[in-house]
């Protein structure tokens, strides 16, 4: 049997590399590199206008000071309108983490919606706590979490753009919508 080009054994005489003429394999991971730039300027740039440039027009309360203030007049605590700041937290969990359905099933559970019980003398440890809200269903938390202050309003532009696709000689255009509020309202 002839196997010819598969008879890769090595031949008598030949050794194997020594540790120091073997090469060590490339590690293939990223790895960054300092390099100066070139063209680093390092001097500033300054352009005198004349006049004025700037000017304050003045200082004014924020929308978040202003909704505080209110809360204040009105005798609120910052987590109004929930009973307490460990109510405002489940709610703010509740709200970011879990869908509406399920936030239906939380509040029909019997520790979040029963009476408080009190379990036999033989049991004291066991006894149960229940969860206080001041919402009994997903309706009235909903409800509760529409009279929390609102931000600014959102805007709609529409805004017609051209593309570089022709149909019948023309180029197409295609509306967008573009939805942005006043950032100056958002501070």
């Amino acid at each position: 049997m002839d196997y010819g080009a598969f008879n890769d054994f090595p031949q008598e005489g030949w050794r194997s590399p020594t540790p120091d003429q073997a090469r060590a394999p490339e590690v293939q991971q990223a790895r960054v590199e300092d390099v100066e730039d070139e063209d680093q300027v390092w001097m500033r740039f300054i352009q005198s206008y004349p006049g004025q440039v700037a000017k304050t027009l003045g200082k004014a309360q924020t929308m978040f000071d202003g909704i505080r203030a209110k809360q204040e007049v009105l005798g609120l605590d910052p987590w109004a309108p929930f009973a307490d700041e460990e109510e405002w937290a489940l709610v703010k969990w509740l709200i970011s983490r879990v869908g509406q359905t399920a936030i239906d099933k939380f509040l029909k559970l019997p520790i979040v919606s029963g009476p408080a019980s009190v379990a036999p003398k033989t049991y004291q440890l066991a006894q149960t706590q229940h969860m206080r809200t001041s919402f009994k269903s997903k309706y009235t938390l909903m409800k509760a979490v529409d009279k929390l202050p609102h931000g600014t309003k959102w805007q709609l532009k529409r805004i017609n753009i051209e593309g570089n696709i022709l149909t019948d000689g023309q180029c197409e255009h295609e509306e967008l919508e573009l939805w942005l509020r006043n950032p100056v309202d958002c501070i």
